[in-house]
Formats: structure tokens, C-alpha cells, sequence
């Protein structure tokens, strides 16, 4: 009988640490397994983002103007640009076939103007437009489009807007469109455009290629327009 006794005794310390290593190993592969989807969760977020919302990601932020250029009229052209945080301005035109330059007096309201100017992206990826402490424009993250105002086609206009431009477009020839809006009031366009340029559209987008975002003022009857650089 004692025999018999530790021989169950016996077998049944053995089913028990048996019991015991099952347990454990079934806990160690289950952490193994979550920590494998974590990981995977994880890499799959970063590879399902969007190219847009990552560009705009990086961009969080002010970004200052920092030079503007463009055309008047027939023949005319202008350049402000910004050096060691100072703004100088030029403009030129054709006389007797030549191009003779001048420079342009900037006011001290001018100036204000000028180093106001920025565009800014929130937490929220909208996109800003802001001019002498006002906010001229926003427009909220679309992840299909940007925000599309033009009542006119895009094929209706001499230069500024690029003829495949839709609602839905994104990235267009190396720049991602955010914003285009047409038929501005001449009160609203005075807001933000210092140029000498005649406008009533805007258009903003980011090059990626020179890595800075580009609104565009522009006529859309003809010819005057204005390029203002943001970095």
C-alpha cells in the first residue's frame, strides 16, 4: 500500500509541473502574439498615411513670406524680396525696347503688411492664410481635394490655374493644391495683395520640389498676376 501511494503521489507532482510549464509557455506566446500586433498596428498606420497628411504633418507651423513676383499689365514686372529681414521692391517695364527697373518705396504700412504675412498649418492640418493679424482664408484637411471655390473652368483662365485642376486633385505636377477661389471683391483682394497687380483669384499650393508654398493672385480675365513665396 505505501507503494502504491507514492507512486500516485509521485504522478501527481509531475501532472501538476506539467500543468504549470503548459501555463507559462501559453502566457509567454500570448505576449509574443501582442506585442507582434502592436508592432504590426503600428507599421501598418505609418504605411496607410496618406502622402498628403504626411507632407502637411511636417508642415505644422508659420511660414513667413519671403519674396513675391510677377506681371502688370502688358509689359510691366515686380519683385519684392525680403534679405537679412529687410524688404526691398522693384518694378520695370519696355521702353524704346529696353527694361528699365526702378525701385519702389515701401511704407512703413507696407512693411507691416509684408512681414504679417504667413501661412500657417495647425494640429488639425487646415491651412491658413493670415495678413496684418487677420485670418483671410482657412480651409480644413481633405484627404480627397482641396478646397475648391472656382465658379468659372479652369480652362476659362489665361494663366494661374493649371487646366486639370479639380475638386478632387491633390498633387498635380510636383505641387499639392489646397486652395483656389475665384470672383474676390476688390475690398477682400486689397487685404492681402501689395502689388501693383489687378487680381480677383487666389490659389495656394506647396511645391514639393522647392519646398515652400505658392499663393497665386491672379485676373481671370487676362494677364495680371502675383506669385507670393512662403518658407
Amino acid at each position: 500500500m505505501k507503494k502504491i501511494t507514492t507512486i500516485l503521489f509521485i504522478g501527481l507532482t509531475v501532472s501538476v509541473s506539467l500543468t504549470n510549464c503548459s501555463g507559462n509557455s501559453m502566457e509567454e506566446k500570448s505576449n509574443s502574439n501582442s506585442e507582434s500586433q502592436t508592432n504590426t498596428s503600428e507599421s501598418t498606420s505609418e504605411e496607410t498615411m496618406s502622402e498628403k497628411k504626411k507632407v502637411l504633418t511636417s508642415l505644422i507651423g508659420e511660414h513667413k513670406l519671403q519674396s513675391i513676383s510677377g506681371a502688370m499689365g502688358m509689359n510691366g514686372m515686380f519683385d519684392y524680396t525680403k534679405n537679412a529681414g529687410k524688404w526691398s521692391a522693384t518694378e520695370s517695364a519696355l521702353s524704346m525696347g529696353m527694361r528699365e527697373a526702378y525701385d519702389v518705396d515701401l511704407s512703413k504700412n507696407d512693411l507691416k503688411h509684408l512681414n504679417s504675412m504667413a501661412i500657417t498649418v495647425g494640429d488639425d492640418l487646415s491651412v491658413s492664410l493670415m495678413s496684418n493679424g487677420k485670418e483671410f482664408f482657412k480651409t480644413s484637411f481633405n484627404e480627397n481635394g482641396l478646397g475648391y471655390f472656382l465658379k468659372n473652368s479652369p480652362e476659362d483662365y489665361i494663366s494661374g490655374v493649371p487646366e486639370k485642376l479639380t475638386p478632387e486633385t491633390t498633387f498635380l505636377d510636383g505641387s499639392l493644391y489646397l486652395f483656389a477661389k475665384d470672383f474676390i471683391s476688390e475690398n477682400d483682394m486689397n487685404k492681402i495683395n501689395i502689388t501693383s497687380a489687378y487680381v480677383d483669384a487666389a490659389m495656394l499650393s506647396y511645391n514639393t520640389k522647392s519646398k515652400q508654398f505658392e499663393l497665386s493672385l491672379f485676373l481671370g480675365e487676362c494677364c495680371d498676376n502675383a506669385t507670393y513665396f512662403f518658407k
